[in-house]
This record gives C-alpha cells, structure tokens and sequence, in this order.
C-alpha cells in the first residue's frame, strides 16, 4: 500500500500537464536624431530622442516599420516611416536597402517619409519624403527574428538643400517661403521591434 502510494505520488508529479511556456521576451528600444545644417554656416539645430512609441507590420505585400515619439505637451514631434515591399525584400529580410527618391522613386527599395508635427495647430507640419524629396542614406535589417518576428537594424535619410524642418510656417501663408535652407540628417537604430501581421 506504502509504494502504491508512492507510485501514485510519482506518478502525479510526472504525469502533470506540461506548463505554458513563459511568452518570449525582448528588448525592445529605438533611437531618433534629427540634425539640420543651415547652408553656408556652421549653425545648425538637433534633437535626439527615444523612439518610445515603434510599430512594425509585415504584410503579405509590405514590411511597415514606423519609429516615432511621445507627442510632449509643449513642443513638436518626429516620425519617421519605412515601407519596403515585397519584391524588394531580401531573403531572410536581413541586408542592406537604398532609399527612394526623387526624380525618380520607383527605383529605391524602400520609400521613406520624416514627419515633424508642430505642436500649434495654426502651423503647417513639415515633412520629406521619397515621393517628394531627392533623399540619399540607408535602411539596414542586421537582424530579422522570424520565430519571434522581431527586427533589427539602422537606418539614415540625408536630403540637401531643403528648407529648415526646424521652423514651421503658418496654415495657408500665401507669402514666399522665407525660411533657410541646407541639410537634413535623420539616422537612428531600432532593436526587436515586434512585426505585427
């Protein structure tokens, strides 16, 4: 009676249901830095943040990753925006992609637009984009966690001879735009953001 209770004992801890597995962990963090440099000095203007709000979706046709901050009470907001399709996705996702740009956008792999929100609604938002701007830089996977759909990489958009993303313009101002010009950098790193389907 004594090993039958026993075996009974052993065999209740070794026959309980195998126990859920801890859901995967990840560290997931991403940077944002906004330099422009006025032409013809050596003024320029930056902010760096914490890209504290990213989103990635890999679709049947796209990859979609979009880093951006907070919007903070007082002042504006970044955001920046990779669309890479699918014919132009390497095996694996991991490499290196150039940006598309104008004149001609369709031959990039990725089309990019940096958005810089004002936070006075009077004021017109600024933003660069593939479809509008001639962009130069790089969008890099350094790695692509497709059991977990995690990615990883870097990224740089640089455009030259633009007007300063820094100031903004009021809505409907019908007057020149009187604002300097020179060069635009946005470069930043994303890590284990999670791809949504």
């Amino acid at each position: 009676m004594l090993t039958t209770s026993l075996l009974g004992t052993s065999c209740s801890k070794d026959c309980d249901p195998t126990p859920e597995p801890v859901a995967a962990t990840h560290i997931q963090a991403a940077t944002l830095n906004v330099f422009f440099e006025y032409a013809g000095s050596a003024d320029g203007r930056s902010v760096s943040y914490l890209a504290d709000k990213p989103t990635g979706q890999l679709a049947s046709d796209r990859l979609t990753l979009t880093l951006n901050n907070t919007f903070p009470a007082v002042g504006p907001s970044d955001k920046v925006v990779f669309v890479l399709a699918k014919s132009q996705q390497k095996p694996g996702l991991v490499g290196t992609y150039s940006l598309a740009s104008q004149p001609d956008a369709s031959k990039g792999d990725v089309q990019t637009t940096f958005f810089r929100y004002s936070s006075i609604k009077e004021n017109t938002d600024n933003y660069v984009a593939s479809n509008l701007n001639q962009l130069s830089g790089s969008f890099i996977i350094t790695a692509y966690d497709a059991a977990r759909q995690l990615i990883s990489g870097t990224y740089e958009i640089k455009a030259a001879g633009i007007r300063d993303v820094f100031t903004f313009r009021p809505n409907f101002d019908s007057n020149p735009d009187s604002r300097r010009l020179g060069d635009l950098r946005v470069h930043g790193s994303f890590q284990e953001i999670p791809l949504l389907p």
